[in-house]
């Protein structure tokens, strides 16, 4: 579901900066084409007044387009970038302060089994960990017998 969400965000915002994009272009080749052909000043400010109109329509979208990749921006942070920021802060606290690894976020994707992976990843090691301990005590204790 946030694959698709964010695909459809940007194939949306892509596809507005490109029509803004065109319409700038045309806008602009139309009015100096007028401007050109203009006999009269009245003609002139008839051009400006029609390029000023029909701008209207590429402004919107182009505000539109910025809104679009704001809120663009805003669902890739949530979804992905802070996940994997929280993973990684969980992981850096197991490993410098032997902390356990308890990082949670909503989903059912890639991003969650990862994290789930994690996790067991994190508590073999401590299980590791711990009989490593042991064995080391024991060998201890042989030799000092």
């Amino acid at each position: 579901m946030r694959k698709k969400l964010i695909l459809s965000l940007s194939l949306i915002t892509l596809t507005l900066l490109l029509s803004c994009a065109i319409a700038f272009y045309e806008f602009a080749k139309v009015a100096g084409d007028m401007a050109l052909v203009a006999e009269s000043p009245q003609q002139v400010l008839q051009i400006q007044e029609m390029y000023s109109r029909a701008l209207l329509p590429a402004v919107v979208s182009l505000g539109i387009t910025i809104i679009l990749i704001v809120l663009l921006g805003f669902f890739i942070s949530s979804y992905y970038i802070k996940p994997i920021l929280r993973m990684q802060r969980g992981l850096d606290a197991y490993m410098a302060f032997d902390r356990s690894y308890n990082v949670t976020f909503d989903g059912n994707d890639n991003l969650h089994a990862l994290n789930k992976s994690i996790t067991q990843i994190t508590i073999d090691n401590g299980h590791l960990r711990s009989r490593i301990a042991k064995r080391e005590s024991q060998a201890q204790q042989s030799v000092q017998k």
